[in-house]
């Protein structure tokens, strides 16, 4: 087998990539992951194939799957944020929703996005979110309420930037207020679990990225004492330098689009992380059925 669980997240991103709207395609394995990451067994190294990265992802999907039987019939999955939540500066206005439902039902999962907004610029016909630009966490923290009655079994929280870029109260008590962030999440969804992201860089001025690196060393260090005080939580990592500039928008602050499917990979694989260490339950009963089509707009 070409794949392990560290090179997964490279090889979703390629197969995202190589599926892309623009057929741009991938001559260099390490536009998606190190060389290093991309050895089978016998330390071979791939080939550059696509058919052998399919292969070998799929193969590594299966095995997971038969790895996990207990997984929950349904993903019902809330994004949790801003507007790299919202998927801003993305086209169609998907952002990295629509890459990792995707990816998740590619994996035999049902799956079903809930939140209180949908964009009118989007393509999805699934497209819930909680994503509200500009807002900070505090603000997060207030606009979960429209979702609150969705009970998701996953929270994908992505929160801080504009607190960076805001340099709001200085930063103070910011690593806080998303701790409490996280406790309003729990206690309005019993049963579910958070994949809490760091911060994707920024580079538009150096202030507001030394912000956003200094918060990143404290959702690390908050997602381990969480796990210590065995609360259902996995990170998802997106400020590792496999985001970089050339993955940003002009604006140095919103991924392109093929930044925004590398943000899919990384979720999926914090997704299929929960899933391995047992973290993820059956959502609870709201009285409406997973599998319905959404069509409101916002």
């Amino acid at each position: 087998m070409w794949l392990n669980q560290r090179s997964f997240i490279g090889a979703v991103t390629a197969l995202s990539l190589l599926s892309s709207a623009n057929g741009r395609a991938i001559s260099r394995r390490d536009d998606f992951c190190p060389e290093s990451d991309l050895v089978n067994d016998n330390g071979d190294h791939w080939d550059g194939s696509p058919s052998q990265l399919f292969e070998s992802t799929f193969h590594l999907a299966e095995q997971q799957a038969e790895q996990q039987k207990v997984s929950p019939k349904w993903l019902r999955i809330l994004p949790l944020g801003a507007s790299i939540t919202r998927g801003l500066k993305s086209t169609p206005e998907d952002g990295y929703r629509k890459s990792l439902r995707e990816h998740l039902k590619s994996l035999g999962h049902n799956v079903n996005m809930v939140g209180s907004h949908v964009n009118k610029d989007g393509s999805m016909q699934d497209g819930e979110h909680e994503g509200v630009a500009g807002a900070r966490i505090d603000q997060v923290y207030h606009n979960m309420d429209a979702s609150s009655t969705t009970k998701p079994n996953i929270y994908l929280i992505n929160a801080g930037t504009n607190d960076c870029q805001q340099n709001y109260k200085k930063m103070e008590g910011t690593i806080d207020r998303l701790n409490d962030l996280l406790t309003k999440a729990w206690d309005k969804s019993k049963k579910s679990t958070i994949i809490l992201s760091t911060l994707t860089p920024s580079y538009n001025g150096e202030g507001p990225n030394k912000r956003v690196n200094d918060l990143n060393k404290k959702i690390r260090d908050l997602v381990k004492k969480l796990k210590d005080q065995k609360r259902r939580i996995v990170l998802a990592e997106m400020n590792d330098g496999f985001l970089s500039k050339k993955d940003m928008n002009a604006d140095g602050i919103h991924p392109t689009n093929d930044g925004y499917k590398k943000m899919a990979a990384v979720w999926t694989t914090a997704i299929l992380k929960a899933r391995q260490e047992k973290l993820l339950q059956e959502p609870e009963n709201t009285g409406k059925s997973d599998d319905m089509v959404t069509t409101s707009e916002s």
